[in-house]
């Protein structure tokens, strides 16, 4: 143990040392982002964005929050005001491009979403939205975002001009650590890594993870960092360790099946087809396990239900949704359904590939019954993982007394944007996942399209593309076929999909008030919890 006494920032200019590519390259492998050139393909759109807003009377509901939000983000017309009026009236009064750009930052990017504030006039106190260095990066972000739905290739070169000077103020902080604001420094990061995801569809073998779907190996640091993770969690912690070990052993996994070519029949193709059935069976006892909340009671989970017609079927799943401990518990999560999902479509690919192996693995009476247990769950899992969606992102027809109920986790998002990015990956996982609903994949697209039309970032339409709907059934199994299978999709969003605030329907505007009546009611008025309705699975 060293002596010397390091100050809190000095161990955070330790921890930013690496020069800004370096920290947004760490970034991008996160969120499965290609290093693709800003000249990506920005699709225009005919959408338009006005200021709209509508208010209503909560909901009546003993357990709802007494906290009270705006009904919709407003929005703003991009629009350039008239030549005849420009000449008479002073050029000052108009809004610049970087106040455009900065303004759909905040309104799309800060208000509403998850631990943020929920009116633009509540940040006038906060200290990183007067922040010179920041203002860079509002304005990238921002000017970035209308490129993609307006298709005006001028406000690219104007947003990479931006993002390099973001850059530049980064790389200023990093040399100078003792000077260095961390919280704006943080959002800088975030923020820079943010705007890939916004610049860059990517192609769909992309769309997962790099380390999963590109066989990168795991840096060399990995395992010492791991192994102080493991060290300095606390016990309500324990649990993020144990998903992010059991991620590190699918990552391996699969590396070795993007590296090797299995033969069915053979031994070593059976010990693979074992591995993956152990990981999945880890995934399950995580679940059962930390779902009870038999090791911290933050890990368990509500899910509630509406009486249909409350929610507006386009936002929430199935009338549900869940209630968490507080966002950092509801990534977790999402997390783990992610690597299940992951983990099952490998043992249906196995079971359609090496039938004799599979045969060596699982007794063969048992084999038709396994597939089929394996198919419940990608159902199930896919399911809760869209129920979630509301507690990570708030879809922009979610009024004043639908996000009283969704809004009872809280705490924990850091940014509320922040976990955006793996959020969309997660959507798509679970809308191509095999042998879901046709309804699953539908909601999903329509989710991912919503997203790219909410904020502009290309890589929700480019995720949204993979998903194909074609008869009764979503979800593809494989992602690689994508280019086999015409998609149902047309130069306009699918019904459903929101484009701009202009395009709601009257009775969204403003909803008649709804009484949520819940479904199934339990001793002390809560719901009933969503593991003990979860149909029992097991690999013996």
């Amino acid at each position: 143990m060293c002596n010397e006494q390091i100050s809190t920032k000095d161990q955070l200019s330790l921890m930013f040392r690496d020069e800004s590519t370096k920290v947004i390259q760490k970034a991008h492998a996160q969120w499965g982002i290609s290093d693709l050139p800003d000249s990506a393909d920005s699709p225009s759109s005919s959408s338009s964005f006005s200021s709209s807003s509508s208010s209503s009377t909560p909901s009546p509901k003993s357990v709802v929050s007494s906290r009270s939000y705006f009904s919709e983000r407003p929005r703003f017309k991009l629009s350039a005001a008239p030549e005849h009026s420009r000449t008479r009236l002073p050029k000052e009064i108009y809004a610049t491009k970087d106040d455009q750009a900065i303004q759909f930052y905040v309104e799309h990017y800060v208000v509403g979403h998850p631990d943020e504030p929920t009116a633009a006039h509540e940040l006038r106190m906060v200290e990183w939205i007067h922040a010179p260095e920041f203002r860079d990066m509002m304005a990238a972000v921002g000017l970035a975002s209308m490129s993609n739905l307006t298709g005006n290739k001028a406000l690219v070169t104007m947003a990479r001009q931006k993002y390099g000077l973001a850059l530049q103020h980064t790389a200023s902080s990093i040399a100078n650590p003792q000077a260095m604001n961390l919280d704006i420094s943080l959002r800088t990061v975030i923020m820079l890594a943010i705007y890939e995801v916004i610049r860059n569809k990517g192609r769909p073998t992309e769309a997962l993870n790099p380390f999963y779907v590109g066989n990168l190996a795991l840096p060399p640091a990995y395992s010492g960092w791991f192994d102080l993770c493991n060290r300095l969690a606390a016990p309500s912690d324990k649990p993020a360790v144990e998903i992010l070990d059991i991620a590190t052993r699918l990552l391996k996994l699969n590396a070795y099946l993007s590296n090797y070519a299995l033969i069915d029949g053979r031994p070593k193709t059976s010990q693979i087809i074992r591995s993956a059935l152990a990981i999945d069976a880890e995934l399950d006892a995580w679940e059962r396990q930390h779902s009870q909340g038999s090791v911290s009671s933050i890990w368990t989970i509500l899910e509630e239900r509406c009486a249909p017609g409350f929610f507006p079927s386009d936002g929430v799943f199935e009338d549900s949704y869940h209630v968490y401990a507080d966002h950092w518990v509801a990534r977790g999560w999402n997390h783990q359904r992610w690597l299940r999902l992951l983990t099952c479509r490998l043992l249906i690919e196995f079971s359609d590939r090496y039938p004799v192996s599979c045969a060596q693995v699982f007794s063969p009476a048992n084999m038709a019954a396994e597939q089929q247990n394996i198919l419940a769950t990608i159902r199930r899992v896919a399911r809760d993982l869209l129920v979630s969606i509301p507690t990570h992102y708030r879809h922009p027809r979610l009024e004043r007394q639908h996000r009283d109920y969704i809004d009872m986790t809280s705490g924990g998002a850091g940014m509320g944007v922040v976990g955006l990015p793996n959020l969309l990956f997660q959507i798509q996982v679970a809308g191509s996942a095999p042998g879901v609903p046709r309804h699953y994949t539908v909601f999903a697209r329509n989710m991912l399209e919503t997203i790219f039309a909410d904020t502009g970032m290309l890589q929700a339409r480019g995720l949204a593309e993979t998903l194909v709907v074609d008869g009764g059934v979503g979800g593809s199994g494989n992602n690689n076929s994508n280019n086999e299978v015409k998609q149902e999709r047309a130069d306009t969003p699918p019904e459903g999909v929101l484009t701009s605030i202009e395009s709601l329907p009257s009775s969204r505007k403003k909803a008649p008030i709804v009484v949520p009546q819940p479904q199934t009611q339990l001793a002390g008025g809560q719901q009933l919890l969503w593991y003990h309705e979860r149909p029992e699975e097991s690999y013996s």
